[in-house]
């Protein structure tokens, strides 16, 4: 668990001060320069343009990292709210939004972004919005699935006959029990993220050209794969590292969260 997770805190601190680490402009073209291999100068070549691959993939982590957290927060918030009110709503408002949801579930969410993403275009806004529409299901499947089981637990059974009201339940009673399951599987969706809005880039529908994202940079470097294989081995490795780092993680968190005695959890029951 702490391989991932401290490749994870160099990718998030790469993300935060690229603007610091990054040896040359991301953006600057210099087509004198242009499919020079690794060197002492340029440590991961340059590209068709004569730009630093190494300064693109560093900046690619702040687009490709930013953009994920922002897919996973607004898809956990909509597909949490929906689970929410299905498993404690009445079993018509259950069936109805469960039924709902079976009908997105049914097409694959990369097909289905991709359907969404030739209507409303290529940028990143466009991108955050596709995939919150499309991967908010399966946090509504185990919001609803863990709200139903929290419902018969004792505590929150006695603060339903105390009369307290819905929300206070699900804030006070229901929600403690939803953070760590939501927070390992919310990693794991994290991967996926960075994955499809890579293949999405790669395809020409997500985030374009100038800004160094790594799907797009690996779709530019899959035209010169025989003369500068450098332009797209450095960031499909970023990304292939970066999406097994929150995966591995995430399994991590699933694991304690099953079996906490196995992970080093603080058991209550110790004095």
């Amino acid at each position: 668990m702490k391989r991932p997770a401290m490749f994870l805190i160099l990718m998030a601190m790469v993300a935060l001060f690229a603007p610091l680490v990054a040896p040359h402009d991301p953006y600057g073209v210099d087509v004198s320069q242009r499919l020079l291999p690794p060197c002492r100068e340029f440590l991961f070549g340059t590209d068709h343009l004569g730009r630093c691959v190494l300064s693109r993939v560093l900046f690619g982590a702040r687009v490709s990292l930013g953009i994920g957290c922002m897919i996973m927060v607004s898809s956990l918030t909509l597909g949490g709210i929906i689970g929410a009110v299905a498993g404690m709503g009445n079993t018509l408002a259950d069936g109805i939004i469960m039924r709902i949801t079976d009908v997105f579930m049914a097409v694959p969410s990369l097909v289905f972004a991709l359907v969404l993403s030739r209507s409303l275009g290529p940028g990143t806004m466009n991108v955050i919005l596709i995939f919150s529409l499309t991967l908010w299901t399966r946090y509504a499947r185990m919001v609803r699935g863990l709200v139903l089981d929290l419902r018969h637990r004792d505590h929150v059974a006695t603060a339903a006959l105390a009369g307290l009201p819905p929300g206070h339940i699900l804030r006070h009673h229901i929600l403690p029990g939803l953070i760590p399951p939501m927070a390992a599987m919310a990693t794991l969706g994290m991967g996926m993220n960075i994955l499809m809005v890579s293949s999405l880039s790669f395809l020409g529908l997500g985030i374009v050209e100038p800004a160094p994202d790594w799907g797009a940079m690996l779709a530019t470097g899959t035209d010169y794969f025989r003369t500068a294989p450098h332009m797209a081995l450095f960031p499909g490795l970023v990304i292939s590292l970066t999406v097994l780092a929150f995966n591995s993680l995430g399994d991590h968190l699933q694991a304690w969260e099953i079996n906490p005695k196995s992970s080093g959890r603080p058991n209550g029951n110790n004095s």
